[in-house]
């Protein structure tokens, strides 16, 4: 037995036949060395128990293991070595088995997005899966939110006909249904399908950068198209500021109502919009920007028949319960129902759709850059009844928890130091809506194109404005606290507030909570507005704007036209600006503010000798858009310079051409001189003056078709200072300026 030992260590020792032996007992000295004693030695004195000797070898002489002296031994060698694989998991191989084994592991390939053990309900060897199933009794310990769940998210199963997750469709061209309902989404085109738990889908690939079109859309399947109860998860701030630089009206879902083409607001769809048409203008130095796409509500072409003042901004589940006439479609946000919602038509349910739902944006043969949700949507879902409130609400409990585990979370800002901010509201006129960019005037207060006066541009503008709003609705928002992240915390903010013209003229019935008011309760609301705005941190300064000429008679008013209420309302707020820091009186350039002017639209008056007026007479074309941009951009510079009289400007040449910023000049020609005031118009409220220090007068003039005092110029004596104040109307004295609109200036 002991020599079977032996040869087993002698295997695995291959160089010399050696071991470390454990002493056998006790050994005696007989004269001729020592050895192990026997039952017959004699112990004695000399007997010891010795500790263990480092190395023995094999004396194949006396067959004996012996003590390791250092001399050589009996040579062995390996015979053969072999080692299996562990499949799938690795495999392994052999180099040189029969002298000295290296042993090598190389891992097996996987399939994609693979999960190793065992998805089956008993004991059994694990495999590798790609959408894997868990149980979640069997795993309680475990974040199983953090993996795709191939299961229905959906908490409410009552007429659930399809339920998509995006998170899970990694370069699909068809989207799995969920539900069990075998509705299939199709891809069209490119979308971008991720495949991460926090990727969703796209339908600009290419993140829609500029004005650029989608590249793709999911379609839903014909039967779909009469589904009264749609939702879906988006996250409304995932761009960076220079993402979206072109208007657009966003479209989460739409089905064509027409094969015309669509242009402007005329969509030719139907279906769930954000924000009523909103967003252009991100705010260029500030990335995920709260305030775009937010405000949801449903549309039928170019009318919007139910729309929320709740903003929606950052991550949320967006549900609408369509209905038919006569009762409205239901909105709801996260599972409650939104607040303020404002009603021109009837439910959509009843709308024949031709063709198709698409998600992202409506299937038109070719896509357009105005129509489209260019933001990530991470879960869709749909039922052929109409869900409880009950039902809404606890279906976002589950569809909030699954978006929770999976990571979608909204970005906070991300802002610069750079620049004075500039926030603009409220309204479609300040959106941009019929012009034929989509660009509102704020979009031109950053780039000082196609202006009608010289102006210093603003690098950070955000465009807050809601296609339809009421200044109620927007105090609503404001009061609300979902303003204070579109201001940058790092830079001095100008809230620039335009809006009226639907609270007066209304836009639903007295039941819907937004009929038309006076001019006086309009006047108080955007009193409050003021005073909301200026208590957002940091402190803005904040402007009010004048209402324009607007089409038609405002029925809750008595039938009283609209440019009626205009004059009232703006005689309101020239009294004392609404408790506001200054007042943009863009009434006072006659081809917006005349009584009529709305007619204008057969007429060449605003920029680049171009008609101001949409054919719709309530908004304005590019052209309009662009020559508001410039008046207001002139008031800008100018209260960006009003405290400056301590710091005038030295003028010493012999012609000079004042701009809005001159409040203060010094003028100290070497001869006569001659000066040119800016334009009065929208600078109505406003001072300046000359301080002539030379010994010469200085001839002052009036901008082309104006006047000063009646008079196309006036004199500036030597050694005196002349102040001049823009005043409303054409000339001094009139008894209604608002016929004719128009400014000059009086000494």
């Amino acid at each position: 037995m002991k020599k079977l030992l032996l040869a087993v260590l002698l295997f695995c020792v291959p160089a010399f036949a050696q071991f470390v032996p454990q002493p056998a007992g006790s050994y005696v000295n007989s004269g001729s060395g020592w050895v192990a004693a026997t039952s017959t030695s004699t112990l004695d004195a000399a007997t010891f128990v010795p500790k263990p000797i480092a190395l023995y070898r094999l004396n194949t002489t006396l067959n004996q293991w012996v003590p390791w002296d250092g001399g050589s031994g009996s040579a062995g060698s390996v015979t053969t070595f072999t080692a299996g694989n562990l499949t799938p998991l690795f495999t392994t191989s052999v180099a040189t088995p029969s002298s000295t084994p290296a042993l090598s592991f190389t891992l097996s390939n996987q399939i994609a997005n693979c999960v190793f053990g065992n998805f089956s309900s008993t004991s059994a060897p694990p495999s590798c899966s790609a959408s894997p199933i868990f149980s979640a009794a069997g795993l309680t310990n475990f974040p199983t939110g953090q993996f795709a769940n191939a299961g229905t998210v959906s908490s409410v199963t009552r007429g659930l006909n399809f339920e998509y997750h995006f998170q899970e469709a990694s370069g699909a061209t068809a989207i799995t249904d969920y539900s069990g309902a075998g509705n299939t989404g199709t891809v069209t085109g490119t979308v971008g399908l991720t495949g991460t738990l926090v990727g969703g889908m796209n339908v600009c690939s290419t993140g829609c950068v500029g004005n650029v079109a989608p590249s793709g859309y999911v379609s839903l399947p014909a039967t779909i198209n009469t589904d009264p109860t749609l939702e879906f998860y988006t996250c409304t701030n995932q761009l960076v500021s220079a993402g979206i630089t072109g208007g657009f009206i966003d479209i989460i879902a739409g089905g064509l109502i027409s094969a015309t083409v669509p242009s402007g607001g005329t969509t030719q769809a139907t279906g769930l919009i954000l924000a009523g048409g909103q967003g252009n203008s991100l705010a260029t130095n500030a990335q995920y920007e709260p305030k775009f796409a937010v405000a949801p509500g449903t549309f039928n072409n170019a009318t919007i028949t139910a729309q929320s003042i709740d903003a929606a901004g950052g991550c949320h589940l967006v549900t609408v319960v369509r209905q038919t006439a006569p009762t409205p479609d239901l909105v709801y946000i996260d599972g409650k129902i939104a607040s303020g919602t404002h009603f021109t038509g009837t439910g959509t349910l009843q709308q024949v759709i031709t063709g198709v739902i698409a998600i992202g944006t409506p299937p038109y043969a070719t896509l357009t850059a105005v129509y489209k949700h260019p933001y990530p949507i991470y879960y869709a879902a749909g039922a052929n009844v109409a869900w409880t409130a009950e039902e809404v609400q606890r279906n976002y409990g589950s569809v909030q928890a699954s978006m929770g585990f999976r990571g979608v979370v909204k970005l906070p800002p991300a802002y610069s130091d750079a620049g004075h901010q500039i926030v603009a509201g409220i309204d479609s006129l300040t959106w941009g809506f019929s012009s034929e960019s989509l660009h509102g005037w704020p979009f031109y207060l950053a780039v000082n194109s196609g202006q009608p006066v010289t102006t210093t541009p603003y690098s950070i503008v955000t465009n807050i404005a809601i296609v339809g709003y009421q200044l109620k609705q927007s105090v609503a928002e404001c009061e609300s606290g979902k303003w204070q992240e579109s201001l940058n915390p790092n830079s001095p903010t100008t809230i620039i507030l335009d809006g009226g013209t639907n609270d007066l003229n209304g836009t639903a019935t007295a039941a819907a909570g937004l009929p038309a008011v006076s001019a006086a309760v309009t006047y108080q609301r955007m009193r409050r507005l003021v005073q909301c705005a200026k208590g957002l941190k940091p402190q803005p300064r904040v402007f009010v704007v004048a209402m324009i000429s607007r089409t038609g008679n405002s029925t809750g008013n008595g039938s009283v036209t609209n440019d009626s209420l205009k004059n009232s309302y703006d005689n309101l707020l020239r009294t004392d600006y609404a408790g506001s820091d200054g007042f943009i009186d863009i009434a006072s350039f006659p081809a917006f503010g005349m009584d009529g002017a709305f007619n204008n639209s057969l007429t060449t008056a605003c920029n680049g000798a171009k008609i101001c007026y949409a054919v719709d007479g309530v908004h304005l074309l590019d052209a309009g858009q662009q020559t508001k941009a410039g008046f207001i951009s002139s008031y800008l510079n100018y209260a960006d310079n009003k405290f400056n009289g301590s710091n005038p400007t030295l003028i010493t040449a012999a012609t000079y051409t004042e701009t809005a910023a001159d409040v203060a000049i010094t003028e100290n020609p070497a001869a006569v001189a001659d000066i040119t005031l800016p334009t009065a118009v929208a600078l109505v409220g406003t001072e300046r003056y000359i301080k002539n220090i030379s010994l010469f007068a200085v001839t002052v003039h009036a901008a082309t078709g104006e006047n000063i005092d009646n008079n196309g110029t006036v004199v500036c004596a030597a050694n005196t200072r002349c102040v001049f104040h823009s005043v409303f109307g054409a000339t001094p004295g009139l008894a209604n300026p608002n016929t004719n609109a128009g400014a000059h200036w009086e000494q």
